[in-house]
């Protein structure tokens, strides 16, 4: 089994496709929480750590499926807009309790990846480095509508 945390990719709806269509469609500034710190995470990285799993046959168990390093949701809010080549200031820092969620969100939501080690597997890339890679993919599904 594989948990991840922070999922993001061209399809369907997600943080980063969120704020990416905001930068590119206002002029106005958005609230994110600076409080809440984990692993944005690719699925098309995901995706082929899970297809390394699966040939080299890995151990049963439980593995963490998440892009290397951490930030805060205002952090990656900031890297978004940047990349989209919008004012980065346009994202305002607020704690979590500016937001009424139905369920509790944790501080601190960072994954360990000893499990894949273990198993001699490499780690995925770092948050920032498959943000980049996903970025155009991402624009080219909010240019077609999705």
């Amino acid at each position: 089994m594989v948990r991840t945390a922070w999922l993001y990719s061209p399809w369907g709806k997600n943080f980063v496709k969120t704020l990416l269509k905001f930068a590119l469609e206002g002029s106005g500034n958005i609230e994110v929480v600076l409080d809440q710190v984990g692993q944005p995470t690719s699925a098309v990285d995901l995706a082929k750590h899970i297809q390394r799993m699966i040939v080299q046959s890995v151990s049963p168990g439980i593995y963490h499926g998440t892009n290397g390093g951490e930030t805060s949701w205002y952090e990656l809010a900031k890297r978004i807009f940047k990349l989209a080549g919008e004012n980065p200031e346009r994202v305002i820092a607020v704690d979590s309790t500016q937001f009424l969620r139905p369920a509790k969100r944790p501080a601190y939501s960072v994954l360990g990846k000893s499990r894949w080690e273990n198993e001699g597997l490499k780690a995925m890339q770092s948050w920032e480095m498959a943000l980049d890679d996903a970025f155009p993919s991402i624009i080219q599904a909010i240019k077609r509508g999705e």
